[in-house]
């Protein structure tokens, strides 16, 4: 599963959403009902009691993610779920050094089946799965950023009337007045939806869903260079990669240890680069969209805690995987003909041929090398 986020509360910050941007209440529910659903979709494969060993969860390295997973985990492995009572005296259950008062009010106790998981994350600065692109991990990918291409220059030429459009709805130029360039609106769109899942909507929700195909296609062409593309995905592809592959080695071994729940817990960029890269969504069926088409779709940027299940099912004989986006199935081997389902196997292959063909080490020379005269050097 490949997950984003939940609502955070994104307050305005002229340089760009902050890392540090916690979740809301909100944001917390959804990963817990996220979790819900997934323990009753799974209820037959998922195992009762929390196994390490089968059951294994990552974030980025900001809180946001890290407190979604949680969340998420709570859904899944609920107060309830664990029916084994330790006999145990109460006296074993406090701190040695506490003086155990069975009437204290201060121990409160657990709640019935209580189980924490552990959630492992990267460093932010060296989160190459999450966010290879961010300053601190990639400091030369603004460089590739694009800024100036012909679909930016047709998205230039709408911007004055979606302006024109949510300032009758809502004067946005107290907060951001200098909006100017395509790329621009992306900060006013994420400060809109956070407002939004606060209760406070500023503009209303046809106006917001077509901002929302704008931001899209404005991320659709800030990442139109493919060497930025190949970076921005390398090590999360290879790390999806590298658990399909030790499933179809489990299945081909009758090995039970395949029989695994793997969560990835990340930012919108990641699903919105798998859905480029996999060619589900275009600029051309974004800008449709955006002109109020109901006969084509396409993802956009996904929403608080959109996600993608790759559901791998053996059945007589056979093993296929679905690739779900947010409960819908989608093509994923790039086979009209198989739109919904194909093969292990296949599906491997499919994400190998995303993967760069470039090494590791090529690609981080390129993204991450900083020149000696741009260094800055702190004396400790």
């Amino acid at each position: 599963i490949l997950a984003r986020h939940g609502a955070h509360d994104n307050h305005f910050n002229p340089l760009g959403s902050s890392k540090k941007d916690q979740l809301t209440g909100n944001g917390l529910r959804m990963g817990y009902q996220l979790g819900r659903y997934l323990r009753e979709m799974y209820e037959d494969f998922l195992p009762e009691k929390m196994n390490s060993r089968r059951t294994y969860v990552v974030s980025s390295g900001v809180d946001r993610t890290k407190q979604f997973a949680q969340a998420m985990m709570l859904g899944v492995f609920d107060f309830g779920s664990l029916s084994v009572q330790e006999n145990v005296e109460e006296r074993y259950k406090v701190p040695e050094w506490i003086d155990f008062n069975v009437e204290s009010p201060y121990l409160t106790p657990l709640p019935r089946g209580f189980q924490p998981v552990t959630i492992h994350s990267f460093a932010e600065e060296e989160d190459f799965v999450f966010s290879p692109d961010d300053p601190k991990v990639g400091p030369q990918s603004s460089s590739y950023f694009t800024f100036s291409h012909p679909k930016g220059d047709t998205l230039n030429k709408l911007l004055p009337s979606l302006l024109d459009e949510i300032k009758r709805e809502w004067e946005y130029d107290t907060l951001f007045p200098d909006i100017n360039h395509f790329q621009q609106v992306s900060k006013l769109y994420r400060y809109l939806v956070s407002r939004k899942y606060l209760g406070l909507s500023y503009i209303s929700d046809g106006l917001l869903t077509k901002l929302h195909f704008y931001a899209s296609m404005a991320f659709f062409v800030k990442y139109s260079n493919p060497d930025l593309i190949e970076f921005a995905t390398y090590e999360l592809n290879k790390l999806m990669l590298s658990f399909l592959e030790a499933t179809d080695a489990g299945l081909d071994s009758q090995d039970e240890s395949y029989k695994n729940l793997v969560v990835l817990v990340g930012h919108s960029s990641n699903l919105m680069l798998l859905f480029i890269q996999l060619r589900l969504t275009t600029f051309e069926c974004l800008m449709e969209q955006y002109q109020g088409s109901e006969t084509v779709f396409c993802p956009g940027l996904p929403n608080y805690a959109s996600s993608v299940f790759f559901e791998v099912d053996v059945h007589e004989g056979k093993t296929t995987l679905y690739f779900i986006v947010d409960g819908v199935k989608r093509r994923f081997c790039g086979s009209e003909d198989d739109y919904e389902v194909c093969s292990l196997k296949d599906s491997i292959k499919r994400l190998k041929s995303l993967t760069s063909s470039e090494s590791k080490d090529s690609l981080r020379k390129k993204f991450c090398f900083v020149p000696e005269e741009d260094r800055t050097w702190q004396v400790v």
